[in-house]
């Protein structure tokens, strides 16, 4: 599945790296972890790459991106939440995350084999956040969201997680035909998101604004 939309994809996970370390002295806590985070995608990426064009089977590498990246965007959600109530559940969240996804692990028969079903799973959770934080930005945010780093990174989580779970809920034609046409879709919709994350950084950068 490594193709001209793989490569791109890859290439553009350096966009966000570059703002975000251009942004550097201005990054909240929140937006240093989720740079921390989108260094991990980019050398988990091209260890994978590296690994594909040398026809060693990868997919381990994308469980181990889902036990990391579910619990980090979910706690940074969790810091942007500001009702007591569901700041209190996504902790629980956060702290069952790890032992579930585990469990869905081992069930689909140990660290080699693809999870998809519980990828699928994250995905809705983190889309589902996502478009919570946006709804209530669209209510109580300023007018010109697009200048606001957190209404961009919300967006820059949804479109690569809503784009994931059309990907993953097709997990069962993996190595197929099919799937590489459903998998270039996923490539595109990760560039988009990318570039998103790489605008909110940028922002950040311009006018120093955190709130949301």
């Amino acid at each position: 599945m490594f193709n001209i939309a793989a490569m791109v994809a890859i290439a553009s996970d350096v966009v966000p790296v570059a703002a975000a370390y251009a942004a550097r002295k201005r990054l909240p806590q929140d937006l240093l972890i989720l740079a921390v985070l989108l260094c991990l995608y980019l050398g988990m990426d091209l260890v994978a790459a590296t690994m594909a064009l040398n026809g060693i089977r990868n997919l381990w590498l994308g469980n181990l991106e889902a036990c990391a990246d579910f619990p980090v965007l979910v706690w940074i959600f969790h810091r942007w939440e500001p009702q007591p109530r569901n700041k209190a559940i996504l902790r629980g969240l956060i702290v069952a995350s790890i032992p579930l996804w585990a469990l869905t692990q081992w069930q689909v028969g140990g660290i080699q084999r693809y999870n998809f079903a519980g990828r699928s799973i994250q995905s809705i959770v983190l889309s589902a956040l996502a478009i919570a934080f946006l709804h209530r930005f669209a209510v109580y945010g300023d007018e010109r969201p697009w200048t606001n780093p957190r209404f961009l990174v919300a967006l820059a989580v949804l479109l690569q997680f809503a784009g994931s779970i059309f990907a993953f809920s097709f997990g069962f034609l993996m190595e197929t035909k099919q799937m590489v046409a459903i998998w270039r879709l996923r490539n595109v919709m990760s560039t988009l998101s990318n570039l998103v994350f790489a605008g909110g950084f940028w922002c950040l950068r311009q006018s120093g604004a955190t709130g949301g």
